[in-house]
């Protein structure tokens, strides 16, 4: 396991974007750089539906194919819709965030609570060294369809 000393290369947003900042990154700074890429990531729509890719494999996995389908269809009350949210993400994070691996998505049962689903996102850093399980706390408001990552 890597120890809090050791440095992260920063993503290649971080390098376009802030080009001034240092070229290692600590522990924490990795896992803040991930947390605002995969918020980014679960607030992006698709431009595409998925099944118009199935015959391009190298499509569905590229930048063309983008962030979540727009789900406004669907009925977040209903357990198989929030199963197929839930897997929406885990496919999102797969294929477009290279430094999670095995990522679960799990829908948090809140009583009382409506105007919000929360998830919970548990995955590995892929590191040189063992990896370090990590946990984001998601939460989608239903009238906006915003992700925030707490």
């Amino acid at each position: 396991m890597r120890q809090a000393g050791s440095t992260f290369t920063p993503s290649v947003w971080q390098r376009l974007t802030a080009p001034a900042t240092a070229a290692t990154l600590t522990l924490d700074q990795h896992k803040r750089a991930i947390t605002r890429d995969l918020e980014n990531l679960l607030n992006t729509r698709t431009a595409i539906p998925e099944d118009d890719l199935l015959g391009r494999p190298l499509c569905r996995r590229s930048i063309l194919n983008f962030g979540l389908a727009d789900f406004a269809q669907l009925s977040l009350s209903s357990s198989a819709d929030r199963k197929d949210v839930c897997d929406q993400l885990e496919t999102a994070i797969a294929r477009h965030e290279p430094r999670l691996c095995g990522a679960r998505v799990h829908l948090v049962h809140e009583p009382g609570v409506v105007n919000r689903l929360s998830f919970v996102v548990t995955a590995q850093l892929r590191m040189q060294d063992a990896g370090e399980r990590v946990r984001f706390d998601v939460m989608l408001e239903p009238s906006t369809l915003h992700y925030s990552i707490r």
